[in-house]
């Protein structure tokens, strides 16, 4: 479970007595496996295998021998891997004795140093704070006024990172009688620790310098030379003295690794620069290995670029934000590309901590073509590619101050070998148009996903004719010991024939649900005992039950044994969540979500939780939500439930509040996801369960396989950082794999190790959908056959070589152009010249009007649709739409679609959400006929109405034809999903409308706020500019609250 770079530190380990340091990592891991199933059961009442009794015994030996090396040879080369053993050790016996919470009673003795406290200080020591930070996480902050107990408390806050609170402690004081000597001199070794604590906590938050050494000092004091007959004997305060030592290690290792010491960039005023590492200090003191490396290259400073691939929670945060400060405090902007709405409300919050200038509650505004959000830009600006080429197209000159653009989950970009997806697509010509726009700009793209790194940073380095570093250490502060749901072999095929049996007498059609209760059968665990998987050592795996009780399996309509895999991965995490173990669970749809939570609650023992205080700070938040949905009932937030669950139907409010029900550490400890949550969503999870390998679309209704990067991706959630140092990810495959011999691996998971887990989380090579688009334009000989994804760019580039963003400019900017120069492919510019020929053969300049061409040039949408909708505009009289409302807006441009199957395809350009349409008026997603939706399309009017009219989710659920459930799933595609999608189709009425004006020298400032702001007053539900305005100012307020505020 280890990562090459923390293997290769655990076998510089000294060699204890005979003990084997090369397969050390692997014996480790198998500790903890061990540990993960004895975890909840080994409570006194249960004998300790011998085995495991070995295994402590040579836990201890580690532990007790590299600690003591440790302290004694601090100049030894290999000290830092001495100590991460020894703290490993540590760590897995603290384990074994199930000592998750700890009391008062394990302090600091004369005599004696508790384990934790060692394993702490000595995981700080071997460069591994996330594991420190986890252990401190277990422990209870002693209640006790001692200076004992303040020291105590003093190291396990230092390990949190929390050292305003170390500062704050005011040591005890008290006086002594004359018999009391022994105990003064003991306190007052402890006080000298407690104090030198305290400095070094001052110096790591910049407030001061190291001006007395109180380690040093102790270590002298306690130890005294005593004579005794005729011999000279040590008399030691043996805990004091053990515990300087230690401390007196740490202090110059984490002293040279604090964040405070990083170097101001150039360009930056020195003091503003400290200030704001002080800020950062207060929650993330310390640089990690990789950061420091990172910072040491010089690429804060201006002119720098960067391609960070780091795994999964190895800290890319941390390097992201000290770019965007050193950008800020050269007085230059900063763009924050994100993939998801969900993850750009995480990073403004985050963001907000540091740069408090900023706005973290702010309107969700997507690729709709709007007034509203346009009229600058601000120093941080986060959002989806999606806005921002919105922004590009309308506005491009808002950009002219962007220093920094970062690139946050940049593998978005990466282009599939089986069909051009307009997504990547156009986040990659998102990069290229801000290439062409602010060349000066320096770019930072983050992943944890690119395998391709070094390749990328030379790409951007070319373009930009400045320096980009490559930062792709695979080390990560966190591991996940990585598992598969195995049966035994025997046991599937004796179901088998209890099938064939019954089925052989059985006359009805489907399966009898008698014989489905038969099939059961006991789950194995197979683990890996490598992070990433080498088939040249096959036999690192290990085998183990988790539990004794068997698990339903399922039987399909064709009487074949199926995984029943949401019901296995329920009984799993079960298993995990009444052990206390925080848990997410990733199951492929928003149904199997919503049932499978439902599951594992029925699984779990009511808990007492006092949840008053969370109901008492997020009451608003609450009482909005009813407002919004109509009741309660209705919402998949429910603080009365131990599961919560987080997907796409989620409104924003309840996906912050079952967020914040996980991570509070008295809050619920299971989650069921599908992977909305796997992109970039940072939440305090140490066990992953993967349940199948497959992804459902959500307005599709249609399914595919997992890539390897996503499994990875979704399986790198288990372990945060400061919360849980090491974490299990376990996939439930969608086909069983058996095995017949615990030694011997299966086949079948041989072939998904290879697949998936013999790759490391960087596995994913980014390829550009340039090139895809070039070859389908190029290769085609009829363009009317072309797909609207590639029409949709095509009819978005100039030809014009004048224009900084013409074919070519972008184009030979294009990483398929850097890859093709590389190669010496000279196709590539032929491709890019037939490009232009075609192009320029569609002919907008000639056939239509200079504002059609303009709308055309900026949505993508077919000139001939975009001239149809200038003729029926101008056909209605200027007053008139001057005075239209929202509503009627809406009417007219449903009307305006109405039979017109063309312009339905180009307004509603992906089949997402012409699936949105179908739903919402009734039709099969599946089956639906883009004629039905053509011919009843202006049905949706009154369910847009009652949306802009502040119905709440429960009266618009009912105005939509089918079934309904009781989250209102109805309403919630209709609000979530079509909403957004119609307002860019009715922002590009508007867009029109306003190129029209301009081309009659119309004084802009008198076009009416409906018509400049339609797009957006549509998104929102709001229907006047009061409204739109009092939600900007209110950004928190739901939908409904604020209509009924303006109905007082």
């Amino acid at each position: 479970m280890y990562n090459t770079i923390t293997e290769e530190i655990i076998r510089r380990a000294p060699r204890i007595d005979g003990s084997e340091t090369e397969n050390l990592p692997q014996y480790l891991t198998k500790i903890y496996a061990r540990i993960v199933s004895l975890r909840r059961r080994l409570n006194g009442s249960r004998k300790i295998s011998a085995k495991l009794k070995r295994d402590i015994v040579e836990l201890r030996k580690l532990a007790n021998n590299l600690e003591s090396l440790t302290v004694l040879n601090k100049t030894n080369s290999n000290h830092v891997s001495a100590a991460f053993v020894a703290g490993t050790a540590h760590n897995l016996l603290q384990l074994i004795r199930d000592e998750k919470y700890f009391v008062s009673e394990h302090g600091l003795e004369v005599q004696n140093v508790p384990s934790w406290i060692s394993s702490i200080l000595l995981f700080l020591i071997g460069e591994s704070p996330a594991d420190a930070a986890e252990i401190a996480g277990r422990i209870n902050a002693s209640p006790e006024e001692t200076v004992q107990s303040q020291l105590s408390n003093a190291i396990r806050l230092l390990a949190k990172g929390q050292l305003g609170p170390i500062r704050a402690i005011e040591p005890v004081s008290r006086d002594y009688t004359a018999d009391e000597t022994e105990t003064e001199a003991e306190d007052y070794l402890w006080l000298q620790l407690l104090l030198g604590l305290q400095q070094m906590a001052s110096v790591l938050l910049g407030m001061a310098g190291l001006k007395q050494t109180y380690f040093k000092n102790v270590i002298d004091l306690a130890l005294l030379d005593v004579p005794y007959n005729e011999i000279m004997i040590k008399s030691c305060y043996s805990g004091p003295y053990h515990l300087a030592l230690l401390l007196d290690i740490l202090q110059d290792r984490l002293l040279s690794r604090g964040v405070i010491n990083v170097i101001p960039p150039l360009g930056t005023d020195p003091q503003e620069w400290i200030s704001f590492l002080q800020r950062l200090a207060g929650s993330r003191p310390y640089l990690w290995e990789n950061h420091f490396d990172a910072v040491s290259t010089g690429f804060l400073d201006q002119g720098n670029s960067a391609v960070l691939t780091f795994p999964t929670g190895a800290g890319k945060t941390t390097i992201a934000e000290l770019k965007i400060a050193s950008a800020v405090m050269t007085g230059r902007s900063v763009l924050y590309l994100v993939p998801t709405h969900a993850l750009e409300d995480q990073i403004n919050r985050d963001l907000k901590t540091l740069f408090d200038y900023m706005d973290a509650d702010l309107l969700e505004i997507g690729g709709e073509f709007s007034d509203f959000g346009n009229q600058g830009l601000e120093t941080i600006n986060v959002m989806t590619p999606e806005r921002c080429l919105t922004l590009l197209a309308m506005s491009p000159e808002n950009f002219v101050d962007i220093g920094l653009i970062v690139f946050d989950e940049f593998h978005l970009v990466n282009g599939r070998m089986d069909r051009l997806d307009k997504r990547s697509l156009d986040a990659m010509y998102c990069l290229l148009r801000l290439f062409a726009e602010v060349p000066q700009a320096d770019y930072l793209l983050i992943s944890a996903m690119v395998e391709n790194g070094e390749e990328i940073a030379s790409w951007i380095s070319q373009v930009t004719g400045r320096n980009c570093e490559a930062f792709n250490s695979n080390w990560k502060p966190t591991r996940q010991l990585q598992g598969c749901v195995i049966y035994p072999k025997n046991e599937i095929d004796k179901l088998k024939n209890i099938i064939s049996e019954v089925r052989k007498k059985h006359t009805g059609k489907t399966v009898p649900a008698a014989l489905k209760k038969q099939i059961i059968a006991t789950p194995y665990q197979i683990y890996s005992l490598r992070n990433k998987w080498d088939p040249n050592r096959p036999n690192d795996f290990f085998v183990r039950r988790l539990f004794n009780n068997k698990l339903n399996l399922e039987v399909s309509p064709y009487w074949k044994i199926t995984s029943n895999r949401n019901l296995v991965a329920a009984q799993l995490a079960a298993f995990f969540v009444r052990s206390g173990i925080k848990t997410l669970v990733f199951v492929n749809n928003p149904i199997a979500a919503k049932s499978t939570a439902r599951t594992l609650n029925g699984f779990l023992e009511e808990r007492d939780v006092n949840l008053e205080y969370f109901r008492e700070q997020n009451a608003r938040r609450m009482t909005s939500l009813e407002m919004e949905l109509g009741n309660l009932k209705y919402s998949f937030f429910n603080p009365d439930f131990q599961v919560a669950v987080h997907h796409g139907l989620l409104l924003p409010m309840e996906r912050q509040l079952n967020e914040s029900l996980f991570k509070d550490k008295e809050g619920i400890h299971a989650i069921i996801a599908t992977a909305t949550l796997a992109q970039g969503i940072n939440l305090p999870a140490e066990v992953v369960i993967i349940a199948g390998d497959d992804r459902f679309d959500e307005d599709t209704e249609g399914s595919e396989k997992l890539l390897a990067h996503e499994i990875l991706n979704a399986a790198g959630r288990a372990g945060r950082a400061g919360t849980a140092a090491q974490g299990i990810a376990l996939l439930v495959p969608g086909q069983i794999i058996t095995f017949e011999d615990k030694s011997l691996a299966p086949s079948d998971w041989m072939a998904l190790q290879e697949r998936v887990f013999a790759k490391s989380d960087q596995c994913l090579t980014i390829n550009d959908p340039i090139t895809k688009f070039l070859d389908e334009v190029t290769g085609n000989d009829n363009m009317d056959l072309l797909s609207q994804n590639v029409n949709s760019l095509l009819l978005r580039l100039h030809s014009d070589e004048t224009e900084k963003t013409s074919i070519k400019a972008i184009f030979n900017s294009s990483f398929a152009a850097f890859k093709a120069a590389q190669t010496g492919d000279d196709l590539f510019s032929n491709k890019i010249n037939e490009l232009i020929r075609r192009r320029d053969n569609l002919g907008t300049d000639f056939l239509y009007e200079k504002s059609v061409e303009i709308v055309s040039l900026k949505t993508g949408i077919d000139p001939k649709v975009i001239e149809q909708l200038s003729i029926s505009l101008s056909e209605m009289d200027l007053e008139t739409l001057f005075e239209f409302s929202v509503s009627e807006w809406i009417a007219w441009f449903f009307n305006w679609l109405q039979g017109d199957e063309a312009r339905i395809l180009e307004m509603f350009s992906s089949p997402a959400s012409r699936a949105q349409l179908a739903r919402a008026l009734g039709l099969s997603v599946t089956s639906y006929k883009l004629k039905d939706i053509a011919d009843n399309i202006s049905a949706v009017v009154p369910i847009f109405d009652a949306f802009i009219d502040g119905e709440n989710y429960e009266t618009i659920n009912s105005l939509i034809p089918g079934k309904s459930d009781e989250y209102l799933t109805k309403a919630r595609h209709f609000i979530l999903r079509l909403v957004p999608q119609t307002s860019f189709a009715i922002g590009v009425v508007s867009l029109m409308l306003k190129e029209e004006l301009a081309m009659l020298d119309y004084d802009v400032n008198n076009i009416p706020y409906v018509i400049k702001n339609l797009a957006t007053m549509l998104r929102e539900g709001l229907d006047t500019e009061e409204k739109l305005q009092y939600k900007m100012n209110r950004r928190a307020s739901l939908r409904v609250q604020i209509h009924r505020r303006f109905e007082i």
